[in-house]
C-alpha cells in the first residue's frame, strides 16, 4: 500500500490535480471490479480463442520470397548454441548455460535460493497436465500437448526463474501474479525466457543445415524443435494464465519472434502441418487480442512498454489474413506506433527514458515495425486504407512505395541513429547511461565471445556458485555492449553504397530489415546523417569566467588531472544530445562521455541513476572510468541502489549525500537536479546541478596532453572521492571479475 501512495504522490506532482487523481482511482476502482469479473468468466470457460484462423497466406507480409543473403553469421558459435537450445540450456540474463525443465533446480543466486520445481514424468497422451493446468482449460491444452508427437521431447518449465529456484504457478490468473515482494527473485528471468528470442536463431541454423555446413545437425530437427517448444507454451501457458501474460510488453515481444522465426523457417524452404498452423496462428490472434486488451498505456505517462504493445499488434496484425477485426487493429497500431515515435522519441532523436540500453531498445523496435509496415502489400494496404480513420499514405520513398509515415518521421528516425553512431566508443561499445536491462527486440544475429567452461566462473562473478554448464568445454556468452545490431538494421531502409564501410558492419539485420520493407529505401545521404557541434553550446562567458568564481569562494576546488604521453585535441570532435543530457568529446586516443541533463521519463527517472554531471573517460587504450552498468533490477533493492548510487559514478561529490532520493521507488529518484550546460564546445565542458540542495559546478578542460576535471560549489567544500569499485556489470544480471574487468586505473590519477 505504501508503495501505491508514494506512486500516487509522484504521479501528482508531476502530472495532476487532485481531480484528476480522484478520476483515476475512480478509474482503478471500475478496473478492479471487471477484472473480478474477468476471473471468474476465465475459472469457468475456456481462455483459448473458438477463431478459427485458416488459410494464411504466408506472403501477406513479412519476408516474400526475398531469397535473403545471410552473410558472416558466425558459424562455430550459431553451431553450438543452436545445440544449447536443443537441449533447452539458456544463458538469461546472467544465468549461465543451463538446462530448463521441471525439476531444476535453483542455483543460488547471491545466496538465495527456492525449491519449488517439482520432477515430473510427461507423456504424449498430455496426462501430466492434469493437476496444472486449470479445468477450464485442461482439455484444449491437452490436446495441443498431443500435437507434438515426439516421445524424445523434454517440456520446458516456463514458470520458473531457474536463478534463484522460484517458481509461479500456470494455474494463477495473470492479474493475481505478484513479484518483487521476496529476496532474490526475478521475474524477468521466465520473461526473458519466454520471449523466445532463441526460435530465429534455431531457423538459421536450419538454413545452415540445409546448406550443409559442418557443424550442425539434419536440418529436420531443428524445424521439428521450434515446433515443439511453441506448442509446448501454447499447451502450458493457456491464455491469460501464468506468469507470461501478466506483461504485455513480454508477450508482444514474443508474438514477433514467433513470426520471424517461422517466416524465416518458411522462406529457408521449411514446411508445416496444418494442424500446427492453426494452433500457431490462433495463438498470434490470442496474442494479439490480449495485448489490444492489456495497453500498458496512460494518459499522463507511457513508456518502452506501450511502445512494444503497439509493435506487437504491428506484427500481429500484419501477419493475419485481413479481416474487419484485424484491419481496425492495423490502423490503430500504425497511427499509435507515429504517435509514440513522436511522444517518446527527442527532438534530437534520443529517447526520452534516459538510457541508452533503453534508446537501443526502442529504436530497434521502431525500426522492425517501420520496415514491416513499408512492406505491406498492395492488397493489405487497400484493405486497412477503407478502414484507416484519417491514415494518410504518402510515398516519400525512392522506391515508391505507399506509406503513412509523414514528413518528420523518417529525420527523426535516422536522428535515433545518428545517435547510436555518435556514442560509439573506438572498440564498438557505448557508454552505459541510465539502467541496462539487456533488452533486446530481436536476437537473430546475437554477437557471441568464447571462453572456456574452466574460466567462466572466474570472470564472471555471477557464476562462482554454478557448476553446471551443459557439458560444454567452451562456452559462448553474449557480448551485450556492441549496438552495431541497431546501426546495421538501419542500413536495410539506406542505399548500401551510402553508408561508410569503415565501420566493419555485418549486413545480416540489414538483409532481413531489407526484406521486411519490401525494399523500401528512404530519400537519405548517409553524409548528413552525423552531426557534431560546429559552434558552442552555452555561454563562452561563463567558461572564462570559471576561474573567478574560485578565486573568490572561500572553499577549495576538486581536481582530478589524467595525463596522455599522446595528443588529445588532434581530431577532436564533439556531439551533443542536450534532450537526453548526455555530451560526447571523440579524439583518436579520447573518448569521454559526460551526463548533464534530465532525469528522463518526464521527471520521474525511474531507469535513470544519480549520474549527474558524471564522467566516463578513456586515454589510448586505459579506462579511466567506465559507468559501472545496473546489474539487476527487483531481486536486491540494496544492490539495485548501490548501482544507481552517486557512489558509483564518476561525479561530484558531497560526503555520503546523495543528489537524489533513491529509496522511495526502485523505479523511481526523487528530487529535481537542475542540471544545465553552461558550455560546451572545443574547449571542454562547464555544467551545474542543484541535486544536493546548492549548486555544484564541474569544469572539464581538455588540453593537449592533459584531461583537467574542476568541481567546485561556491557554498560547501566538495569531497575527492574516486567512485567506489562496484564490479563493473556489462549486462543485466552479469558482474565481472575487478581484476580481469574494465574498471577504472588508478595509476593515471594525480
Amino acid at each position: 500500500m505504501k508503495k501505491v501512495i508514494r506512486r500516487i504522490n509522484l504521479i501528482r506532482k508531476r502530472f495532476l490535480s487532485v481531480g484528476k487523481i480522484l478520476s483515476l482511482l475512480r478509474f482503478r476502482l471500475t478496473n478492479y471490479l471487471l477484472q473480478g469479473l474477468l476471473r471468474l468468466v476465465d475459472l469457468l470457460k475456456t481462455s483459448y480463442s473458438s477463431a478459427d484462423i485458416e488459410n494464411i497466406n504466408h506472403h501477406t507480409s513479412g519476408l516474400r520470397n526475398r531469397n535473403i543473403n545471410l552473410p558472416d553469421l558466425g558459424i562455430d558459435a550459431l553451431a553450438q548454441i543452436s545445440n544449447y537450445y536443443l537441449k533447452h540450456c539458456f544463458d538469461i540474463l546472467g544465468s549461465g548455460w543451463a538446462r530448463v525443465y521441471y525439476g531444476a533446480r535453483g542455483r543460488a543466486w547471491e545466496k538465495k535460493v527456492y525449491s519449488m520445481s517439482q520432477t515430473l514424468k510427461h507423456d504424449l497422451q498430455g496426462n501430466w497436465l492434469r493437476g496444472r493446468i486449470n479445468a477450464s482449460n485442461l482439455s484444449e491444452s491437452n490436446k495441443i500437448w498431443r500435437l507434438i508427437q515426439d516421445e524424445n521431447y523434454t517440456p520446458i518449465d516456463w514458470q520458473l526463474d531457474f536463478k534463484s529456484g522460484y517458481r509461479w504457478s500456470e494455474r494463477t490468473w495473470y492479474k493475481d501474479i505478484r513479484y518483487g515482494n521476496l529476496p532474490g527473485v526475478d521475474i524477468k528471468v521466465p520473461w526473458e525466457l519466454a520471449r523466445m528470442q532463441h526460435l530465429p536463431q534455431l531457423a538459421i541454423a536450419y538454413f545452415m543445415a540445409i546448406n550443409h555446413i559442418t557443424g550442425f545437425m539434419s536440418p529436420e530437427i531443428y524445424r521439428l524443435e521450434f515446433r515443439n517448444q511453441v506448442l509446448d507454451f501454447i499447451a502450458t501457458n493457456p491464455p491469460r494464465w501464468g506468469v507470461n501474460w501478466s506483461c504485455s510488453m513480454e508477450v508482444a515481444i514474443r508474438v514477433c519472434n514467433w513470426l520471424i522465426a517461422f517466416d524465416l523457417f518458411h522462406e529457408f524452404g521449411a514446411k508445416f502441418d496444418k494442424d500446427f498452423e492453426k494452433v500457431f496462428f490462433r495463438s498470434i490472434y490470442e496474442h494479439g487480442l490480449h495485448i489490444l486488451n492489456n495497453l500498458e498505456w496512460s494518459p499522463f505517462f507511457r513508456n518502452n512498454h506501450y511502445l512494444a504493445n503497439i509493435v506487437g499488434l504491428v506484427f500481429s496484425a500484419a501477419y493475419l489474413p485481413s479481416k474487419p477485426e484485424i484491419n481496425r487493429m492495423l490502423v490503430f497500431a500504425i497511427r499509435e506506433l507515429i504517435h509514440e515515435v513522436k511522444n517518446q522519441f527527442n527532438d534530437d532523436g534520443t529517447h526520452f527514458e534516459a538510457s541508452t540500453c533503453y534508446h537501443h531498445l526502442t529504436a530497434e523496435m521502431v525500426i522492425y515495425a517501420t520496415a514491416l509496415i513499408l512492406g505491406l502489400t498492395s492488397e493489405k494496404i487497400e484493405s486497412i486504407k477503407n478502414s484507416s480513420r484519417g491514415i494518410t499514405f504518402y510515398t516519400p520513398l525512392s522506391s515508391g512505395h505507399d506509406n503513412p509515415f509523414p514528413k518528420w518521421y523518417f529525420p527523426l528516425l535516422k536522428k535515433m541513429i545518428n545517435f547510436s553512431i555518435c556514442i560509439k566508443r573506438s572498440d564498438g561499445t557505448f557508454p552505459q547511461i541510465g539502467d541496462n536491462d539487456s533488452g533486446r527486440f530481436f536476437k537473430i544475429f546475437p554477437k557471441y565471445r568464447k571462453v572456456s567452461n574452466h574460466m567462466a566462473g572466474k570472470l564472471f562473478l555471477n557464476l562462482k556458485e554454478f557448476d553446471e554448464y551443459c557439458d560444454c568445454e567452451d562456452l559462448w556468452f553474449e557480448y551485450f555492449l556492441d549496438n552495431g545490431h541497431i546501426i546495421t538494421a538501419f542500413q536495410g531502409l539506406l542505399n548500401f553504397q551510402d553508408f561508410p564501410q569503415e565501420n566493419n558492419l555485418v549486413l545480416n539485420e540489414a538483409a532481413l530489415v531489407k526484406a521486411l520493407s519490401n525494399l523500401a529505401i528512404i530519400n537519405t545521404n548517409y553524409h548528413n546523417l552525423l552531426s557534431s557541434v560546429s559552434n558552442e553550446i552555452g555561454d563562452v562567458e561563463e567558461w572564462v569566467n570559471f576561474q573567478k568564481r574560485i578565486e573568490n569562494s572561500p572553499f577549495d576546488p576538486v581536481i582530478f588531472c589524467f595525463h596522455s604521453s599522446r595528443n588529445l585535441r588532434q581530431k577532436m570532435t564533439c556531439y551533443a544530445f542536450p534532450d537526453f543530457g548526455l555530451f560526447i568529446i571523440k579524439s583518436p586516443c579520447l573518448y569521454m562521455a559526460i551526463r548533464c541533463g534530465s532525469k528522463g521519463q518526464n521527471g520521474l527517472g525511474g531507469h535513470a541513476h544519480n549520474d549527474q554531471l558524471s564522467v566516463e573517460l578513456t586515454i589510448g587504450d586505459v579506462d579511466i572510468y567506465r559507468d559501472p552498468g545496473s546489474y539487476l533490477y527487483t531481486p536486491f533493492p540494496e544492490i539495485r541502489n548501490r548501482y544507481r548510487s552517486v557512489k558509483a559514478h564518476f561525479a561530484p561529490r558531497y560526503g555520503d549525500a546523495e543528489p537524489g532520493d533513491l529509496y522511495s521507488d526502485l523505479f523511481s529518484i526523487g528530487g529535481d537536479p537542475q542540471s544545465k550546460v553552461l558550455y560546451f564546445g572545443r574547449y571542454g565542458f562547464l555544467g551545474r546541478h542543484d541535486g544536493f540542495g546548492f549548486p555544484v559546478f564541474r569544469h572539464i578542460e581538455i588540453l593537449e596532453t592533459q584531461v583537467v576535471i574542476t568541481d567546485f560549489s561556491p557554498h560547501v567544500q566538495l569531497s575527492k572521492i574516486f567512485p567506489e569499485k562496484v564490479p563493473f556489470s556489462p549486462a543485466y544480471g552479469v558482474i565481472l571479475n575487478p581484476s580481469i574487468s574494465i574498471m577504472e586505473n588508478q595509476n593515471v590519477i594525480t
